[in-house]
């Protein structure tokens, strides 16, 4: 595809961009190659509205041209402008200027993120330049839901297991990173008894393109409200997956118009992800289900405590031809401290890895064992092994919440790995010599 030649311009485009910053990559301009014209950035600003130090990072990013014969690119090659730069309160950092203007290619695009989300701003003034095109247009699209979103707790830790697959399309442009939103049930009220969601909050954690986010408690964190107002320290909210309470709120201060916010107590969480490329924010894909820490045990512990579902014995496992046979015990599900909640194992989640964990199949989230039944069945085979490979297991425990006259859907944590297993293959020489006949036709 042809750039474009300045020197026979037809269009002039005078634009400004302003980007709130977050602690994930967003793009604040881009040179989509389908209007084959250049792009240049006349001013870029970074403005620090806390009231304290907040770090930001910027980067060019250049999308790579294909290699001969090549199906797919290697993905977007990226220069920073700016690595972890302090901006101190209340000052504006001028990255780039008249004196200084960068040039931005077909593909090219430019990122900001920040070390705390609701605190910094980014103002880009450029030029449009075309010799064919008379206004700038996208053809890209964001990246389509992303799949098979699994929420567990990490056992323990106070923290959160989030796995997902990529979308099935992304745009046509390389991802930059996946947002985590979370939001909580609370109890509203206790007489009559009410639970309502909280709004969705973004949560702050490192930058990452891979479709996985395993944190502990100290590192999830959020801070729910809007780019207005912000004129007090920033204070993040810890949030704690073992209950805890979450201000929302309540009323509003009849003198000042301000709002006033109540803590309410947790019931659980949940969460929700989508994908980033330089096109925007994609679509959302199907929330977790609701989490909560120490509410259900783990598969294969053989413990169990009064304030959570002593669920499962260790797991038994038994080798087959081009499969494994699992089993365990089921046990009685306990009452939670709340004598009105009860929980109940209706299900249970499999998945196997044949890499020590590095990977796992048949996806990230593993995969229902049967249909949801009370007290199902606490076996689960699978099919389709590569006979003569090792494989480990880990199993979730898929329970209903019950409380008043509704119910919801909770889930635990994965289980440790198994012990391997290697499927044997045929029990015989004598059957596998018969297996192989089959496959062969005897010209004479």
């Amino acid at each position: 595809m042809s750039e474009a030649n300045v020197a026979n311009t037809t269009t002039i485009l005078g634009r400004t961009n302003a980007v709130p910053v977050f602690t994930h990559w967003k793009t604040i301009v881009f040179n989509d190659p389908s209007n084959q014209a250049a792009i240049k950035i006349n001013s870029l600003f970074v403005v620090n509205r806390a009231v304290e130090t907040v770090n930001f990072d910027m980067r060019l990013a250049r999308e790579p041209y294909l290699a001969p014969g090549a199906l797919y690119s290697e993905g977007n090659s990226y220069t920073y402008l700016m690595k972890n730069w302090a901006l101190p309160m209340y000052t504006t950092a001028v990255v780039i200027s008249r004196d200084n203007p960068i040039w931005l290619q077909p593909g090219d695009f430019i990122q900001v993120a920040g070390g705390l989300n609701y605190c910094l701003e980014a103002l880009c003034s450029y030029e449009f330049i075309s010799d064919i095109s008379p206004a700038p247009s996208i053809t890209f699209t964001v990246p389509e839901p992303v799949l098979n979103l699994n929420a567990a707790p990490v056992y323990g830790s106070e923290g959160v297991q989030l796995t997902w697959s990529p979308p099935l399309a992304d745009g046509g442009l390389a991802i930059s990173n996946y947002l985590v939103f979370f939001r909580c049930k609370v109890v509203f009220a206790t007489s009559p008894y009410t639970e309502l969601w909280t709004g969705w909050n973004l949560l702050e954690r490192p930058v990452s393109s891979i479709p996985n986010l395993t944190t502990i408690k100290s590192v999830l964190l959020s801070r729910p409200r809007s780019l207005s107002g912000i004129n007090a320290a920033y204070s993040p909210l810890s949030i704690d997956l073992k209950g805890g309470t979450f201000p929302i709120q309540t009323d509003t201060d009849p003198r000042t118009g301000d709002p006033i916010f109540t803590d309410m107590p947790i019931v659980g969480f949940q969460f929700q992800v989508a994908a980033y490329n330089a096109a925007g924010l994609g679509q959302w894909g199907d929330p977790s289900d609701l989490i909560r820490l120490d509410a259900i045990g783990m598969v294969g512990d053989e413990t169990t405590g009064t304030s959570r579902v002593g669920v499962i014995e260790a797991i038994s496992l038994t080798a087959l031809p081009n499969g494994v046979s699992l089993s365990w015990e089921n046990r009685i599900p306990k009452i939670t401290p709340d004598t009105n909640e009860t929980i109940t194992i209706v299900n249970y989640r499999i998945r196997w890895s044949n890499d020590n964990g590095i990977t796992w199949l048949p996806s990230p989230h593993g995969s229902l064992i049967g249909v949801d039944t009370v007290d199902p069945d606490p076996e689960a085979h699978v099919r389709g092994l590569q006979n003569g490979i090792d494989y480990i297991f880990s199993l979730q425990a898929v329970c209903e919440r019950t409380k008043a006259d509704y119910t919801d859907r909770l889930t635990g944590p994965w289980s440790p790995p198994t012990r391997s297993m290697t499927p044997p293959g045929f029990p015989s020489d004598a059957q596998a010599l018969a297996a192989i006949r089959t496959m062969f036709v005897r010209w004479v």
